[in-house]
């Protein structure tokens, strides 16, 4: 179901404070300091009058405006009324400039604040999810989630503090001109709300609707880049440099369309503002001029004032509009963000429970079941020992649940019923985090973060010394061809270790894990994809664990599980039986 911004004051206030939580002290000043900056700019109109007065040497203007500004040159002890007028309006113009100036500059770090704070809770929010849910995203599409949305929503929140002081500044304005001459401002303001009345609701809905299609073909677009990306090879081998081009294209050509055709509607409302503002003063001169008494001089200062006024009165209104409409635009990636803060049900709940000193016990999967979402049934009440300090091996066919077991044992999926404990205490009951912390686990494809080796081997423990490293990668077997790559240690292996070959990164992923110094060791196919050489290697590092940790192998080569102290067959039905090596060898 999608979602749409609340209508109610209260819906809307309560989606504002999940998404501006610890940032209102901050939020309240600069809506503060944009007040300023219209009041100053306001004081800086009411001159206006009296410098027109003083330079075409004729009374003040009537009205109570006319008097308060015909008295705001006695503030200075000058006889001079021109001189006293022309720096009191260069006073307010440079406080208006200033604060201006900080105003712009606290609104940019306001803006990069809430940008990098949702950005950082985007990347805790995916990086924290349960692993299936994890696993469903489409990677473009959380990359532009994390990195461009926050940027887009920031400035709505920046646009609508900007959006509320102009509301403002026309109120004041308002105040301003009714002080001069009550008939002309209602006038005035009357053509402003029958244009801003007229547009807004046309303007509102098709700015949102704009806002849901650019964020739908961004995400496309950047969910395709990913994936050709990822699947480099295959775009080669099949030749889809052109399909993939002409499919990014149409996304491309799309989002250029649809963002022209905004932008033209947006700038109609300033471009109007030079026409509208001629035809009113126009109306309002001829409105006033009978009340004149042919006193042509005495009508000049109001004139005057009501020509900038009016221009800034209606300009203030079309920016009303237009920042309505890039708010608007702006809503879908506002509500993506508060659906991430606020949907979190999902997300691995890592410290909650007891925390777990150590593996240091027989394992047991006590009647595990375990199906899959969309009710694929894999384990069906089994039972499988995992002793400590023993090498037990797993096999089976495809599809019969390998690396389902491992995903269990790491808590990235939890048993539909049954319990795996340790010690005879359910891993349930202890967090996440803590678990984790005790298990090594190695993959088929093992990843390599882009960064040195030492910065690879290292992520396996931070706080370890060099020695320790070092250490870590002999006992992987890895040591030797390290000291061989150019810089050592100090070798950068390139995205997901593009400068080293499987071999290599699998000797790495395992020095991780001894880093770890865990009590559980998971092998899940880690030599399925190496070479006889490599193989060899892998095995003499995972035979010297034994003994010291508990250590479960899951593989399809015999040769892989052939020094195991245990063997276990998973068959499709998810159940498990005791085998040996030379009954699967015959």
């Amino acid at each position: 179901m999608k979602r749409v911004f609340p209508n109610s004051f209260e819906g809307k206030l309560a989606v504002f404070q999940r998404l501006l939580a610890g940032h209102w002290r901050l939020a309240i000043v600069l809506f503060f300091l944009m007040l300023a900056v219209a009041l100053s700019e306001s004081l800086g109109l009411a001159l206006v009058m009296p410098l027109v007065s003083t330079i075409a040497g004729t009374e003040p203007a009537s009205g109570i405006l006319g008097q308060f500004a015909g008295r705001l040159p006695d503030l200075l002890p000058l006889e001079d009324n021109l001189i006293a007028i022309l720096l009191l309006l260069s006073g307010a113009f440079l406080i208006k400039g200033v604060l201006a100036v900080i105003s712009r500059g606290l609104t940019v770090y306001f803006s990069l604040r809430l940008r990098r704070d949702w950005a950082l809770r985007l990347y805790e929010h995916y990086l924290t999810a349960r692993y299936p849910v994890l696993a469903a995203q489409k990677t473009g599409i959380v990359i532009h989630n994390v990195a461009s949305e926050p940027y887009r929503a920031s400035k709505a929140i920046v646009l609508l503090m900007d959006f509320a002081n102009q509301i403002v500044m026309v109120f004041v304005l308002t105040i301003v001109m009714l002080m001069a001459d009550w008939r002309a401002t209602l006038l005035i303001g009357a053509v402003a709300a029958i244009i801003f009345l007229m547009i807004r609701r046309g303007t509102y809905l098709a700015s949102v609707k704009f806002g849901k299609r650019r964020l739908r073909l961004m995400q496309e677009a950047s969910a395709q880049v990913s994936d050709s990306f990822a699947g480099a090879l295959q775009v080669k081998l099949f030749d889809l440099y052109r399909s993939l081009r002409e499919r990014l294209d149409r996304r491309l050509s799309r989002l250029a369309v649809i963002e022209t055709q905004f932008f033209m509607l947006a700038e109609i409302p300033l471009q109007s503002t030079e026409l509208v503002v001629i035809a009113i003063v126009s109306g309002v001169i001829l409105f006033l001029r009978p009340g004149m008494d042919g006193d042509l001089a005495g009508f000049v200062p109001m004139a005057g004032f009501f020509i900038i006024a009016g221009q800034r009165l209606m300009s203030n209104t079309n920016r009303l509009i237009t920042k309505r409409m890039k708010i608007a635009s702006f809503i879908p990636s506002l509500l993506l963000i508060d659906d991430h803060l606020k949907n979190t049900p999902e997300r691995e709940a890592l410290n909650q429970g007891a925390e777990l000193g150590a593996i240091d016990a027989d394992i047991v999967f006590q009647d595990v079941s375990f199906s899959h979402a969309n009710g694929t049934k894999v384990f069906d009440g089994l039972t499988l020992p995992l002793p400590k300090g023993r090498v037990t091996a797993i096999v089976g066919p495809s599809g019969s649940g390998k690396s389902t077991l491992a995903n269990l044992l790491l808590g990235l999926l939890l048993p539909t019923s049954g319990d795996i404990r340790v010690g005879g205490v359910p891993l349930s009951d202890y967090s996440l985090a803590s678990l984790r912390r005790h298990i090594g686990y190695v993959s088929q494809e093992s990843w390599m973060f882009n960064g040195t080796v030492h910065d690879n081997i290292a992520c396996g423990r931070p706080d370890s010394t060099d020695e320790e490293i070092m250490e870590a990668a002999r006992r992987a077997n890895a040591h030797e061809f390290i000291q061989a790559l150019p810089d050592g240690y100090g070798t950068e292996v390139g995205e997901r270790g593009a400068q080293l070959s499987g071999g290599q990164k699998q000797r790495l992923a395992i020095a991780r894990v001894i880093l770890r110094r865990p009590g559980l060791f998971i092998f899940d196919e880690a030599t399925s994809a190496l070479d006889h050489e490599s193989e060899k290697l892998i095995q003499e590092s995972i035979d010297s664990l034994a003994g010291e940790a508990t250590v479960v192998i899951i593989a399809h080569r015999l040769t892989t599980v052939q020094n195991a102290d245990a063997i276990y067959a998973l068959d499709r039905e998810g159940k498990a039986r005791q085998t040996s090596y030379a009954e699967l060898a015959s």
